[in-house]
């Protein structure tokens, strides 16, 4: 079997109705197109309709993570982040993502669950953290946002690892 027909299989088989995963992926596709067409309104919205079919795609999750952010929708940033870091839990950009979207809002406690999480998925002993965030160099000192400047919403592309301290 071709992945997605394995994928078509699967969620048949869990929903009776193959016509679902055809609007699934018809929602998925419309997201694409509205993203990369410089629409992230409307791709955020085919996202959470196509999500609204299906809860366990992990990188959708992750997409609408980012859509949020870009649309400096904090609260649904975070929630699908969590969701992406639940639906694939080796999902390296998933856990950046989330690392990433924690430090910039000054969650701490949640950046140190996350962080024994990561350790304890990636078969670490507890207490064991991957290598500290690198400091960045000087010359990017100066471009770094000061403690009154505000913090930048992440770009729609970035890739969220950066810097992450998780994997």
């Amino acid at each position: 079997d071709q992945p997605l027909i394995a994928e078509a299989d699967a969620l048949h088989a869990a929903t009776g109705d193959p016509s679902l995963r055809l609007r699934f992926l018809a929602l998925m596709n419309l997201s694409n197109l509205e993203a990369s067409g410089g629409e992230p309104e409307q791709a955020l919205q085919h996202a959470l309709g196509a999500v609204a079919l299906d809860e366990r795609d992990g990188r959708l999750w992750l997409r609408i993570g980012r859509l949020a952010g870009a649309a400096r929708l904090a609260a649904l940033e975070r929630h699908s982040l969590e969701h992406a870091v639940l639906a694939s839990p080796h999902n390296q950009l998933a856990w950046c993502a989330l690392d990433a979207l924690l430090r910039r809002v000054g969650d701490t406690k949640a950046a140190a669950q996350l962080a024994a999480r990561a350790a304890t998925t990636r078969g670490l002993p507890p207490g064991a953290l991957p290598l500290p965030v690198p400091s960045p160099p000087p010359h990017a000192a100066a471009a770094l946002p000061g403690p009154s400047s505000a913090v930048a919403a992440p770009q729609l592309g970035s890739e969220g690892c950066e810097g992450c301290v998780l994997w």
